[in-house]
């Protein structure tokens, strides 16, 4: 599997997350997908429910426990993809933003992830990849005109889907 293009979708368990994943799945790129949720059981329950309508998606849908609050569950997250997967072409944070107010907190929670995901090597080398020519040092917080740059990128590029 660790060829496969890969995508993650924090707070995937229902709504936009949840359409976001199916739309992965039936993608023509045949995108491996990892489903994130706060609560398991609402987690296992969206996995059912996606391959009960689309038993073909069993060997490409994933799913992982993600909480962005405590900063132990970022950390088992991203040690089960450093582990299980070479690197990932998507991420789609969609985790913890229900409405307007929240969005400064959700820009932070997300950049949490996003940091931690980037001190793993082969991350880190495909955000510069991808970073015309940027350095990344994993020690040193990305400037927030990066942040700012990589999330607009991350949009178009999934809305170029």
């Amino acid at each position: 599997m660790q060829s496969k293009k890969l995508a993650i979708v924090t707070g995937s368990n229902k709504g936009i997350g949840f359409a976001t994943v199916e739309q992965l799945l039936l993608h023509p790129a045949n995108y491996h997908v990892v489903l994130t949720s706060r609560d398991i059981s609402r987690g296992e329950t969206a996995v059912k429910e996606l391959l009960s309508k689309h038993p073909e998606f069993k060997d490409r849908l994933l799913y992982h426990q993600l909480d962005l609050s405590p900063s132990e569950s970022i950390d088992k997250f991203v040690d089960w993809i450093a582990k299980n997967h070479k690197t990932f072409s998507i991420l789609i944070n969609n985790a913890g933003y229900t409405d307007a107010s929240e969005f400064a907190n959700w820009l932070v929670l997300n950049y949490k992830l996003f940091a931690e995901l980037l001190r793993y090597p082969p991350f880190a080398e495909a955000y510069e990849a991808n970073s015309n020519g940027r350095e990344y040092d994993p020690n040193q917080r990305l400037p927030e005109e990066s942040i700012k740059q990589t999330l607009n990128t991350n949009v178009r590029k999934t809305c170029e889907l």
